[in-house]
Formats: structure tokens, C-alpha cells, sequence
């Protein structure tokens, strides 16, 4: 495998990761223990601030560019690897100011796993661009190494 086929198959899992992980997430938010559900049913009935509804403008336009480059880099667009870059940077800035989240052991753990495979998709198109597709040398091919 080279390492667009790598970069195609991480992009793959990392989409279907996501997604479970948003899916385990919502179904099993009922298994929490009754405090940390009233406490989230409170958070939730409360007016949203002018900063929290700020921050719903800016993170769901990052939301949305992060998961168009995720389907990119799975569909080898060259337009991908920096829209990603920069989404899941933007993802980064965004998290401290979203505020705290309640979820299940397991929606931590896919979510954690969906990290892990986020990291892997990063170191791989972070490298130079030498190491990711070094230039095809002309003599690789024919078998002038061979002794006669």
C-alpha cells in the first residue's frame, strides 16, 4: 500500500468512527447515571448565551468543512489534505470554549478511537511531500543491478 492508499483507508475509517461515535453517543445518553442527566436537561433548558450562540456560527461551518475534507481525502481530491488540516485546527481552537460534555464509557471509547485514527491521518499528511510520494527514478525499473 503507498501512502495514498494509506491516507484513503484512514479517511475511511475515521468517517465511519465519526459517525458511530455521534450515533453511540445519542443512543446511549439514557444509560448515564439520573445526576448527570439532570444536570445535562438543565444545561440544555437554559437560554443560550450571546457567546454560546456565537459559537454555534463558528463551529458549525469548521463542522461541516471538516467532514467535506474527511469524504475529500477518502475520494482523493487534491483540494483535501490542506482543508483538513485546517478544519481539524480550527477544531482544536474551538474546543475550549464549547464548554463541558456528558457521555457514556462507550461513546468515549469510540470517540477515542476515532482520535487515535485522526492522529494516524495527521502524520500523514504532515510529512513532506518527499516522504509521502518520492519521485519515481527512472532506473528502479529495469534489472541493471543484476550480476550477469
Amino acid at each position: 500500500m503507498n501512502i495514498t492508499d494509506w491516507t484513503r483507508s484512514l479517511a475511511g475509517w475515521y468517517l465511519a468512527t465519526f459517525i458511530l461515535y455521534v450515533v453511540v453517543s445519542y443512543m446511549f445518553q439514557g444509560l448515564l447515571p439520573t445526576e448527570l442527566l439532570e444536570f445535562q436537561r438543565k444545561e440544555y433548558e437554559e437560554v443560550p448565551s450571546t457567546f454560546d450562540s456565537m459559537m454555534a456560527l463558528v463551529s458549525l461551518p469548521v463542522i461541516v468543512a471538516h467532514l467535506v475534507s474527511a469524504i475529500g481525502l477518502w475520494k482523493n481530491r487534491h483540494w483535501a489534505p490542506r482543508l483538513f488540516l485546517l478544519s481539524t485546527l480550527g477544531l482544536l481552537l474551538l474546543s475550549p470554549f464549547l464548554g463541558p460534555y456528558i457521555e457514556s464509557g462507550l461513546s468515549q471509547t469510540v470517540g477515542s478511537i476515532s482520535s487515535l485514527i485522526l492522529g494516524a491521518l495527521l502524520a500523514l499528511l504532515i510529512l513532506p511531500l518527499e516522504v509521502r510520494e518520492p519521485e519515481s527514478d527512472a532506473t528502479a525499473d529495469d534489472d541493471s543491478s543484476e550480476v550477469p
